[in-house]
């Protein structure tokens, strides 16, 4: 009975110390925007990025933004899938370049290029103009 306690105790606390380090990283907020793309929730996506300066964008961007997204979705591609290839940081740690092989409906592909910057506290993608 002592030595279950004892390995019951031990799991529970490995189980805690994974769940407090389980913390998102660039790789993993970066597929999330990618998947949402997919499942044309282009809310999350604007939600999840900011301006080159950090900040977010106003409710009047984000809805001209939806437009402009959707409206290029139907007449381009669709990601089908895709997998992170690299992930490097910089020194200070609060920005990332993510690499993710895209996989598209029509069985092309691409290699593309994330930029992700921390903003309090959360992983979020950079524009790209």
């Amino acid at each position: 009975m002592k030595h279950f306690l004892l390995a019951t105790l031990s799991l529970v606390f490995l189980l805690g110390f994974t769940a407090c380090n389980s913390a998102p990283t660039p790789s993993s907020a970066a597929l999330k925007i990618v998947n949402a793309l997919k499942d044309e929730n282009y809310a999350y996506v604007l939600d999840n990025t900011v301006k080159k300066d950090g900040t977010h964008f106003t409710e009047q961007e984000k809805m001209q933004l939806t437009a402009i997204i959707s409206e290029k979705t139907m007449t381009q591609k669709k990601v089908k899938e895709a997998k992170v290839i690299s992930e490097e940081l910089n020194e200070s740690g609060d920005e990332a370049q993510v690499k993710m092989d895209v996989l598209y409906d029509n069985e092309s592909n691409e290699t593309v290029t994330y930029n992700m910057k921390k903003v309090d506290g959360k992983w979020q993608n950079v524009e790209d103009k």
